[in-house]
């Protein structure tokens, strides 16, 4: 037993010394890459929306809802944003995850940023129509504002539910 108890020895410390040799350069030699989410290719249909402030302010809002809520249901690979009389997002092809945010206001409207941030939520998932999503998107919406230092008040007062009542009502199920 005696002699057993040195080669034992002997052999962890090799083994030992090698795992401590081998380690740091395993760690020197391994790149770290972060992990964001991807964002979607932007494109601005009608010149007032093709901008760089517009474009940052949608890729920035879908990282955001993706880590308040999660990855999308349909993976958003492009996006195009166009005006039209009604603000909407509709799936324009979901095997290549083409999307289009349409939206009734500019960017120099005081309702702009609210209304695309509401559409931007709906990106989680565009086919879920219901009065609970619209309220979720509205609180959405909220909040985009506010981390981005936009005046949220005037919504607030819009959606009283005695001025618009669907949306009010919706947006009036958040919780306090």
């Amino acid at each position: 037993m005696v002699n057993i108890f040195p080669a034992k020895f002997l052999f962890i410390t090799i083994i030992s010394l090698q795992i401590f040799l081998y380690i740091p350069h395993l760690a020197l030699q391994q790149k770290v890459y972060a992990q964001f989410p991807l964002s979607p290719q932007i494109e601005g249909l009608d010149t007032n929306l093709n901008k760089s402030n517009v474009y940052y302010f949608v890729e920035s809002g879908f990282n955001y809802s993706q880590k308040l809520y999660g990855k999308p249901k349909i993976p958003v690979k492009k996006l195009n944003l166009r005006l039209h009389t009604t603000p909407l997002t509709v799936l324009d092809n979901a095997n290549t995850g083409e999307f289009t945010i349409y939206l009734s206001r500019k960017p120099s409207e005081y309702t702009f940023h609210g209304q695309l941030s509401h559409e931007i939520f709906h990106l989680l998932n565009a086919q879920l129509l219901d009065c609970y999503v619209e309220g979720l998107a509205t609180v959405f919406a909220e909040k985009m504002l506010n981390r981005n230092n936009l005046d949220w008040n005037r919504w607030e007062q819009y959606f009283q539910p005695s001025y618009e009542s669907f949306y009010g009502l919706t947006y009036s199920m958040k919780s306090s």
